[in-house]
């Protein structure tokens, strides 16, 4: 299935019964999964896009065109979104391309909004596992900041790994960003 020109998912927009009827297919296939924020898993998947094909053999739904995903913290904007889900019907990962593709989401209620950006970004909703891969970036809104080839990022376990791009006639280094620290005076 195809829909094009500028398909909106949500509940609000007004569609033709087609979009309807694919919006009560992700709906019952594109289930909540686990996120970063309690509040994140209860929230519905937002998405909009030029266009939408749904493969249930391969249990995949791919977005292309201006993609914008949300549910609850978790923003995710690219050219093309991918979404995995197991043979549960469970969000397993998803998959964002662009140039570059954007990634937003808050990990915990103390803890400062992750946001990312890279050519290509994949994220495991399972162990909240977070790869990007070329001109990768990674910030945290206290300005700490990493850049690389590729960063690694275990956002449960808060363990991070980069790599700069192995290149014998450009190679690239990573470039890490750490802020001043403010100092309490009392």
């Amino acid at each position: 299935m195809n829909l094009n020109n500028n398909v909106r998912f949500s509940m609000m927009a007004r569609q033709p019964l087609g979009s309807y009827l694919f919006l009560l297919l992700c709906t019952f296939w594109l289930p909540t999964a686990a996120h970063a924020l309690p509040s994140d898993k209860e929230q519905p998947i937002h998405i909009s896009a030029n266009s939408a094909q749904l493969d249930r053999k391969q249990r995949t739904a791919t977005y292309t065109g201006d993609v914008k995903l949300k549910q609850g913290t978790l923003e995710i904007s690219a050219d093309r979104i991918t979404i995995h889900t197991n043979n549960n019907d469970k969000v397993e990962k998803m998959e964002a391309h662009g140039s570059p593709a954007r990634y937003q989401q808050k990990p915990a209620e103390n803890q400062a909004t992750i946001t990312a950006q890279a050519n290509s970004i994949r994220y495991t909703l399972t162990n909240e596992h977070l790869l990007l891969l070329e001109n990768a970036f990674l910030e945290q809104e206290n300005g700490a900041s990493i850049s690389g080839n590729r960063i690694d990022y275990d956002i449960r376990k808060e363990i991070m790994k980069a790599a700069g791009k192995k290149d014998a006639q450009q190679p690239q280094r990573i470039e890490i960003v750490i802020p001043p620290q403010t100092i309490n005076q009392d």
